[in-house]
């Protein structure tokens, strides 16, 4: 019985260690979207495009990283651990990011509007690394022999 036992034991810490990897897979995921894309509006001589897109490229990777921070600082703070930063502060926290990623969209637009539509394309870039992870997730939930 013992063997029974420790073998979901096992699973599970495959399981979690698989799911503990999705943070670096999602921006592996990012980068290697990120390069495609560029390498193919280069390619296709959008001159104009390709820098906004790269630009919103770096913008869209720093808005992720910066809103899973604030995720698990609200969720810290939902647990009830300890944070020494008030919750106006992660609100305006949250909040600045989004201003700062408007501020950028108008800046670019204000420049070139070919660079804006780079730009924005670029925004999306965090959902298309997350659909990579969900389908990789699905794949290896149905392809786990056990």
């Amino acid at each position: 019985m013992k063997a029974e036992s420790s073998e979901p034991a096992a699973q599970v810490t495959r399981g979690q260690a698989f799911a503990e990897g999705a943070e670096r897979r999602i921006r592996r995921c990012f980068v290697v979207i990120a390069a495609a894309l560029e390498i193919a509006a280069l390619a296709l001589r959008h001159w104009s495009m390709a820098s906004g897109f790269a630009v919103g490229a770096v913008a869209a990777f720093a808005s992720m990283v910066h809103l899973q921070r604030v995720v698990y600082a609200f969720t810290a703070r939902a647990a009830g651990e300890g944070n020494d930063e008030p919750a106006a502060a992660t609100v305006m926290r949250f909040l600045m990011r989004l201003a700062l990623l408007t501020l950028g969209a108008y800046v670019v637009f204000r420049i070139s509007r070919p660079a804006a539509y780079g730009y924005i394309a670029a925004l999306f870039l965090p959902v298309a690394a997350m659909v990579a992870e969900a389908v990789y997730e699905a794949w290896f939930a149905i392809s786990d022999p056990t």
